[in-house]
């Protein structure tokens, strides 16, 4: 008898896929046995997820100020667990008072250049090109969102702008997601 080998990430995966069995399926048929399994899922889901970072208080620091028309602009660095601080730039309305109470938004950015995209934030190295494409796409959304009444926090997520991984350890040929995905898998 032959031994079957499996020589693609593919096939290993196949073959995984196929002998392997979820430990915490649902078998019911009613909406009580949803609810029991739900219960169930619930416990296993969160033990599966394993230790959650441990608190660490945010610890802000303002590096820089700006004034800006109708939104004043921080560049902060908050420590979100141990060990890790994360660059942001805090946007707020100009005309809010200390201790006054506004809504809040946590700016996401997507691909690019991080937190300065949406922050209105030229880099050193910005073309006049990429600062086109920011405006005609909306991109400086925190802007926005600040001059129209809310707190805003954006950070940079990994792997973007200040928490970019070295030149040399993505390489030129390589998609820095692509990395810091695998590194974190890793």
């Amino acid at each position: 008898m032959a031994v079957i080998r499996r020589l693609s990430f593919l096939d290993t995966i196949e073959a995984w896929r196929s002998s392997w069995r979820p430990d915490c399926a649902f078998h019911g048929r009613t909406a009580g046995d949803f609810r029991k399994w739900r219960k169930a899922f619930s416990r296993h889901y969160t033990a599966m997820m394993g230790e959650w970072p441990r608190r660490a208080g945010p610890a802000v620091k303002v590096l820089r100020r700006w004034t800006k028309p109708g939104y004043r602009l921080e560049k902060i660095v908050y420590t979100s667990s141990p060990h890790v601080h994360v660059p942001a730039y805090r946007l707020t309305p100009a005309w809010l008072k200390v201790g006054q109470q506004v809504p809040g938004i946590l700016a996401a950015h997507g691909h690019g250049a991080g937190k300065a995209d949406i922050s209105g934030m030229p880099l050193p190295k910005t073309t006049r090109n990429h600062l086109a494409f920011v405006q005609a796409h909306n991109y400086d959304y925190a802007v926005q969102a600040a001059r129209h009444g809310y707190v805003v926090i954006a950070p940079d997520w990994i792997p973007f702008g200040e928490r970019a991984l070295p030149p040399d350890y993505i390489r030129t040929w390589r998609d820095a997601c692509d990395v810091a995905s695998m590194a974190s898998l890793y």
